[in-house]
């Protein structure tokens, strides 16, 4: 960039400066290098850093003055600056604290970039290519012309390079061969390029930005009315788009690469020939990451670019994971958008392999609406995105839900819910009942996968079902419960009689009677069954009557100490022999400890919890109650559909 320089002298006071400038910087390095941040060399040994939006966060001083312009990261996120003006790099790790210098010997460097194994090449426009290894030791040069602007191809031989002539050059750089040119005739001044994934080439031009396809043909061009010296380039953390700046405008753009429009801009602020170097943290670069396979979102996470549905009210809550099958990458999770109010645990961002937090919100009324928000992974060389809508509705409150038995005596007189196996009907009819909402429309879900509202069940034995009903505006729901209970009144030889009770005594014997008997004696009084069969403590401890057993909103519990059904399909009834406890979690894990479903509940003096676990596959899980960061509680069941 000679047309643009003007020489800067060195004096005395250099290391000085920098003593101060690093003093100064370790009291203002308050935040850390987030994605999507920018860094623009300003001149005067400084770099502006700003967030994705361009909002100057800090600005970094090398303390060497002059232009500062190429700049790459390395695999642990430290920053390297090239000191245009003085022959040197700078480094400042991922606070932006500076650490000092890297390597020696340049000759005006402009350039500079790290290969998959860590190696930095430097471009000089003074003349050379040179490698060094991480610690800044000089391992030669493979190309002695002037070199401004590099980048090397996933093969991490061919490297490309500009002169600010009209043509990208190409020089193997594993055995110091010259190649024949990358591109000719571009019409206009190549500066700074970038490789993208694909192969394609994205070069500042001068009086435009081009986009080459890996055989260097021109696909697309990119302008912006009043800008004609586009210099400094390079890729977007999201793969789809890229920055460049205008040296005389000092005019920075994000463009989408797929329609040239441009997606935000800012002005550095500072004068007219001083922004020449550009950098995004997060940016792909194929010379660092050739080999490398991007992360991926694995369940428990919701399905990417779902709406989740949220009550007013109710604590809501979902789990974010990732993974990445390099097994020596480390992940990290991030997030974007969280609503006021809204926790993840652990705190992002965090990082690991595999790497998992969990979303947890109770909205209010003030909440009620769409909030978009976006979570991403990073292992240092590609960025992933994950983008939910959270819809926030009005808690109804006044919504409830039973199971309705028809009939509701099968023999009149008799027992509610009660089938008697060998006398009268053999089947009664479940239907989901809910009142205080309206007519909004609604879907049902039953313990064997019905859909249906109503079905007609005929037990063998006594049998406790369950029905989700959902709202269909608003996704609010209930889980209800009711027990059939089945007494087996049949008895001699063939089963063909019926045990009865004659008497009031508890301690009566039955009888075993024909069964057109049976009536008769039912209308004196009489009752099915043996005697102690037919007590009514039968019934008063069961629980028999109708249950609205879960709402969405206000649950709660702790020691966990029997599930039932086992094995369960659809639902689980969960019995917590001790209540009270606050601000606890049931968590439902598989025997690898993989999270599956995490439900927040507060108290519940009934102490029974309907969990909803239809989306789980045939198999055992771990069902724990977490209540201030302690186990109360746990037990094992099996789901077989």
């Amino acid at each position: 960039m000679k047309n643009f320089v003007k020489k800067q002298s060195k004096n005395f006071f250099v290391m000085l400066c920098i003593l101060l400038s690093l003093g100064l910087q370790m009291q203002k390095a308050v935040a850390q290098f987030q994605i999507g941040d920018v860094f623009i060399g300003v001149a005067n040994g400084e770099v502006q850093w700003r967030d994705a939006s361009g909002t100057l966060i800090q600005t970094l001083n090398t303390g060497l003055g002059g232009y500062t312009t190429g700049m790459a990261f390395d695999a642990a996120g430290n920053l390297y600056v090239t000191d245009f003006s003085v022959n040197a790099i700078s480094v400042f790790n991922n606070f932006g604290v500076l650490q000092g210098t890297f390597g020696s010997g340049y000759n005006i460097p402009e350039s500079i970039l790290f290969d998959a194994a860590g190696s930095a090449y430097v471009g000089n426009v003074g003349g050379g290519l040179n490698k060094y290894d991480a610690t800044g030791a000089f391992l030669g040069t493979s190309y002695t012309g002037r070199v401004d602007w590099i980048d090397l191809q996933a093969d991490q031989c061919t490297m490309l390079f500009t002169g600010e002539g009209d043509n990208v050059l190409q020089h193997d750089v594993c055995t110091n061969t010259a190649l024949p040119d990358f591109a000719n005739g571009l019409g206009g001044n190549a500066y700074a390029l970038r490789i993208r994934k694909n192969g394609d080439v994205l070069v500042a031009n001068g009086i435009n930005v081009l986009r080459l396809d890996p055989s260097g043909v021109i696909q697309q061009t990119y302008d912006v009315v009043g800008e004609d010296s586009w210099f400094a380039l390079n890729l977007d953390a999201d793969g789809t788009s890229f920055y460049s700046a205008n040296f005389n405008t000092s005019n920075v753009y994000k463009i989408d690469i797929a329609t040239g429009n441009v997606l935000s801009s800012f002005n550095t602020g500072t004068a007219s020939s001083t922004v020449f170097g550009l950098a995004v943290y997060g940016e792909f670069t194929v010379s660092r990451c050739a080999n490398n396979t991007a992360p991926a979102f694995v369940p428990p996470t919701p399905a990417c670019g779902s709406t989740l549905n949220a009550t007013s009210g109710t604590p809501f809550s979902f789990t974010v994971a990732a993974a990445d099958i390099n097994a020596g990458d480390n992940v990290i999770l991030d997030v974007s958008g969280l609503p006021s109010g809204a926790t993840m645990t652990p705190s992002l961002p965090t990082t690991g392999n595999p790497v998992s937090s969990v979303f947890s919100w109770t909205p209010t009324d003030g909440d009620i609406g769409m909030h978009p928000v976006s979570f991403t992974i990073f292992d240092s060389c590609e960025l992933v995105t994950c983008d939910f809508i959270i819809n926030v509705t009005k808690s109804n409150c006044n919504m409830e839900a039973y199971v309705a038995v028809t009939p509701k005596q099968t023999v009149k007189g008799q027992l509610p819910y009660t089938i008697y196996k060998g006398y009268g009907p053999q089947a009664v009819k479940l239907i989901s009942m809910v009142t205080g909402e309206g007519e909004n429309g609604y879907k049902y879900l039953w313990s064997n996968g019905s859909k249906e509202q109503s079905r007609v069940v005929s037990p063998n034995k006594t049998t406790r079902y369950f029905v989700k009903t959902t709202n269909l505006v608003d996704g609010h729901y209930i889980i209800a419960a009711v027990t059939i209970y089945v007494v087996d009144v049949r008895c001699g030889s063939t089963n063909d009689k019926v045990q009865v009770c004659g008497g009031t005594n508890e301690n009566a014997i039955g009888k075993c009677v024909e069964q057109d008997k049976v009536a008769g004696i039912l209308k004196k009084g009489g009752s099915l069954g043996n005697c102690q069969q037919n007590s009514y403590a039968l019934f008063k401890n069961s629980n028999a009557a109708e249950e609205s057993m879960a709402s969405v909103k206000g649950n709660s519990a702790t020691s966990v100490m029997k599930v039932s059904p086992n094995p369960a399909n659809n639902f689980l009834d969960v019995q917590l022999l001790q209540v009270g406890y606050k601000n606890a979690k049931i968590n439902i894990s598989d025997a690898t400890g993989q999270l599956f479903i995490s439900k927040d509940i507060t108290i519940n003096s009934s102490g029974n919890q309907m969990i909803d676990i239809s989306s789980l596959k045939n198999g055992t899980y771990l069902l724990q109650v977490v209540s201030s960061g302690e186990i109360t509680g746990s037990a094992k069941f099996v789901v077989l559909k």
